[in-house]
């Protein structure tokens, strides 16, 4: 039986294969609608960086460390770096917001590595996904796309891209606190 490897790549890489211009250092915000025919990449891989998917619409089927998770209309599910992903279906009328980041980032960016790893959803071993209220969702996706334009526009302006980005992860963070807290009530 021949042994495959996993193909590992770098945030620079996924973003080559998806078509989308690098936006530098690390940190890179992903938005698609609808412009993918098939699927961007048809095989297991690892990547450097922690990765928000955040899914406006449509559905999309993946494994990640051979666990098959399926993500709807206003689900977010985070990866951890260095995890197997696999995408085994995209519906036509997707719409995803990802925001990927690499260890680098963070650490050359002022942030404490303890500060990250205080985000419980970034190191548990599970891998998390939250299904978001309207309300939610429609937050969610301003904050990221005011992420998206700062990271286009504003590369030298890197307190206010550190502040878009801490306050992305913070409302991600406060969200996922206020689901943990009314799951235990049950």
């Amino acid at each position: 039986m021949k042994e495959t490897s996993i193909i590992n790549h770098t945030i620079s890489e996924l973003i080559e294969i998806l078509g989308d211009s690098d936006q530098g250092d690390g940190l890179h915000v992903h938005i698609s609608q609808n412009r993918f025919e098939k699927i961007p990449i048809s095989y297991p891989f690892r990547t450097d960086s922690y990765c928000l998917f955040l899914l406006v619409s449509g559905s999309l089927t993946l494994q990640l460390n051979l666990i098959t998770h399926t993500l709807k209309k206003n689900e977010v599910m985070v990866a951890k770096p260095q995890v197997v992903a696999h995408i085994r279906e995209m519906s036509p009328e997707i719409s995803i917001i990802s925001v990927s980041f690499t260890v680098d980032f963070i650490l050359s960016n002022g942030f404490k590595k303890e500060d990250h790893d205080a985000f419980e959803f970034f190191t548990g071993n599970n891998i998390p996904k939250l299904k978001l209220s309207d309300e939610e969702m429609d937050s969610a996706v301003f904050l990221s796309k005011i992420l998206e334009r700062n990271q286009r526009f504003s590369l030298e302006k890197k307190p206010i891209k550190k502040s878009c980005y801490n306050l992305l992860l913070n409302y991600y963070y406060t969200i996922m606190l206020l689901f943990t807290k009314e799951n235990s009530l049950i």
